[in-house]
């Protein structure tokens, strides 16, 4: 009985670990956008805005999977 209830939590709680944050996302250094891949590796239609500044970014590579964002996209700087 442990072992079915632990795989019911698995397969409903993995999807969780990789879905893209919701709400306003706000990136303000370059390591915050570099995390960004490695926190959300999955993660490829924000449903919220996504506003990058900051006067060290010089890289979005990690916002490479980003297909859609449903929110308002914000760079500035």
């Amino acid at each position: 009985m442990k072992r079915i209830t632990l795989l019911i939590l698995l397969f409903y709680a993995g999807p969780l670990w990789a879905q893209c944050p919701y709400g306003e996302i706000s990136l303000t250094t370059q390591a915050q956008v570099d995390a960004f891949k490695a926190t959300y590796p999955n993660c490829q239609d924000l449903n919220g805005a996504l506003m990058i500044q900051g006067s060290d970014i010089v890289s979005l590579d990690s916002l490479s999977e980003i297909l859609s964002i449903k929110g308002s996209l914000d760079i500035k700087g």
